[in-house]
């Protein structure tokens, strides 16, 4: 059949799901209002939307507010939830991660061939496991990874000192910090 999604496409802008009460999400709604940038999102990128909701929502880590600005803001803008999205860095899929990342997070797997013996033996190639592109298997690293930057930038006593001296909170100085770090 046909897909009704490319009929009638959702056009998400992410600044319709942040909050925009005084000193929340700043930074967010500041990037996200001057981006003319819009999505046209189908029903499979709706249902990502909310598989990644979901997902980060069962982060004790991470605030509410670092779960709404990467679902509702960073994933959409970098990828629209495709997962075919490649960057000239080498970022794959929705989650836009790189290799060495995706493989310290179990989502990306270089197994070398086995050595065979004798003068008649072919030569394999290595296989490549990757799963950035596998937005079910993605997305728990996606979490991972921002849960694992988060509390390593808050342990960053530098950056503490930084955040004490100009007298801001969490959520103006580590929030802007960890999406542009992404």
């Amino acid at each position: 059949g046909k897909d009704s999604s490319a009929e009638h496409p959702l056009v998400y802008n992410p600044t319709m799901l942040i909050p925009h009460e005084k000193n929340n999400f700043t930074f967010a709604a500041y990037a996200f209002e001057n981006s003319q940038e819009s999505v046209k999102m189908g029903t499979t990128e709706v249902t990502r939307l909310l598989f990644a909701k979901t997902a980060f929502a069962e982060s004790t880590i991470l605030p509410t507010r670092i779960q709404d600005l990467i679902v509702n803001g960073l994933c959409p803008l970098e990828s629209a939830f495709q997962d075919e999205k490649k960057s000239e860095s080498g970022a794959v899929g929705a989650w836009q991660i790189m290799p060495a990342m995706a493989a310290k997070y179990g989502i990306f797997k270089i197994i070398a061939p086995k050595r065979k013996k004798g003068k008649k033996a072919k030569k394999e190639k290595a296989k490549i496991i990757d799963e950035r592109m596998n937005f079910v298997r993605a997305t728990p690293a996606a979490v991972s990874i921002f849960e694992d930057m988060y509390k390593n930038l808050k342990r960053f006593s530098g950056l503490r000192a930084v955040q004490s001296r100009f007298n801001l909170s969490d959520e103006d100085f580590f929030d802007p910090i960890l999406i542009t770090s992404y």
